[in-house]
């Protein structure tokens, strides 16, 4: 059953809310200055997506460029951050297009205000900003799901220099852009105390606030207030969905969880019930999006590996997302939380200290590696793995079963290692 009237809040857009609404002077670092020469680029290098920003480590695991505040599209060739400089006529923010590969700076577009980098499209070629300095006052109680504030300043920046900037009413926090010229907004309710939250699609051409549609029937607006908590959320690799994993732990200990699938391709949405057996109620949750976009897993704490149905044939099928199966892995682990990656022929689960994969065909277990470091990312191609974690890089090459370790030098404000990338 479709539940999108369950209530539930991004945790992750939190996060960013919470960071734009800190009192202390907004700042941001490139390591590459729009004058330096490029650094020079090991024949393999890897690109670093952190809690606070993005980063690019040659083979030795030595830094070659920081970005902070920053974020980077999913194939990780384009990294937008900001730089927040304070002069007699005010504050301005230099934002800046990086190559994702060598940390050279393309492009620089100078917007007033201070802004930090919400989420960038696809391409590269368009980025929105959320303001740090808009009014409102952080709610006292914890048990708000966001900082509160009244309006929020929003400002969508392209390479060539168009800034659209808008100041909309309420406590909102940009999600995506779609297909079709609009961008997905979490907004929060209600805005100085907010314990709610509902989606809505900011259009870019007029500026106008809608509201998304039904997966089933187009002709039907979606209006349903939710509240819970987001524990992660990954786009389809082809461009036409945003899942987010949300979870409500129940009075009776179990709790329930689902998959809210944003389509990005004519803005409409669905909720997706996870099994409660799952334990997601209880426990954290990973989720990893299949090459070809027609399958999602989600990886619970508790061992469970519920595969999903997901692909979209085109933008008039109705058919929702449906689950296909749990797999139990017979290994448990909450700290740091599982992680999960797929290729074409399998699916690599973190859960604890153990590395578990499984046959995608059979759903079958195939082998499990005991690891001496936690793992917060992990990426896979044919015939190679990468994890990170720890202070750790850790890749097994084709051919090899070995995982060859390379120690991690990041900034620590850089925070936990989320996503992987690679160059070269």
């Amino acid at each position: 059953m479709n539940r999108c009237h369950r209530r539930a809040a991004s945790l992750a857009a939190t996060a960013l809310l919470t960071a734009a609404c800190a009192s202390a002077p907004a700042t941001g670092r490139t390591a590459t200055p729009a004058a330096a020469p490029a650094p020079a680029v090991a024949s393999t290098a890897w690109g670093v997506v952190t809690d606070g920003g993005v980063a690019l480590v040659d083979a030795r695991g030595a830094t070659l460029f920081e970005a902070s505040p920053a974020v980077a599209t999913p194939d990780g060739r384009t990294v937008v951050a900001t730089v927040v400089a304070t002069a007699t006529d005010g504050a301005r923010t230099s934002v800046q297009w990086l190559d994702g590969a060598t940390g050279t700076v393309e492009d620089m577009v100078e917007v007033p205000g201070r802004f930090r980098p919400a989420v960038v499209a696809a391409d590269g070629d368009r980025v929105a900003l959320v303001g740090v300095d808009d009014r409102g006052a952080p709610p006292r109680d914890p048990r708000y799901l966001a900082p509160g504030r009244s309006t929020t300043t929003l400002a969508v920046v392209t390479r060539d220099g168009t800034t659209q900037r808008d100041t909309l009413a309420g406590n909102a926090v940009p999600e995506a852009f779609t297909q079709f010229g609009a961008l997905a907004l979490v907004e929060y309710l209600p805005p100085l105390a907010p314990d709610r939250y509902r989606v809505r699609l900011y259009r870019l051409e007029t500026g106008a606030v809608d509201l998304p549609v039904s997966w089933t029937d187009k002709g039907a607006s979606v209006d349903e207030e939710m509240q819970g908590y987001s524990r992660t959320h990954v786009p389809a690799p082809d461009g036409t969905a945003l899942f987010t994993l949300y979870a409500q732990p129940g009075g009776d200990g179990a709790g329930h969880a689902f998959i809210h699938v944003l389509g990005l391709d004519l803005g409409r949405v669905y909720c997706l019930d996870l099994p409660i057996e799952a334990g997601f109620g209880q426990h954290p949750g990973a989720l990893a999006a299949a090459p070809d976009s027609g399958t999602l897993y989600a990886l619970s704490g508790s061992g469970r590996l519920v595969e999903m149905a997901t692909r979209i044939a085109n933008v008039a099928d109705p058919t929702p997302p449906t689950v296909v199966r749990t797999i139990d892995l017979g290994q448990a682990g909450d700290d740091p939380g599982p992680t999960v990656t797929v290729d074409d022929t399998t699916v690599y689960a973190a859960v604890g200290a153990t590395l578990v994969t499984v046959d995608r065909r059979t759903g079958l277990v195939t082998s499990r590696r005991h690891l001496d470091t936690t793992v917060t990312a992990m990426r896979a191609t044919p015939g190679e793995l990468q994890l990170a974690g720890g202070g750790w890089l850790l890749q097994r090459r084709a051919g090899d079963d070995r995982l060859e370790r390379t120690p991690l030098a990041l900034s620590p404000d850089l925070g936990a290692v989320r996503a992987l990338y690679r160059v070269g």
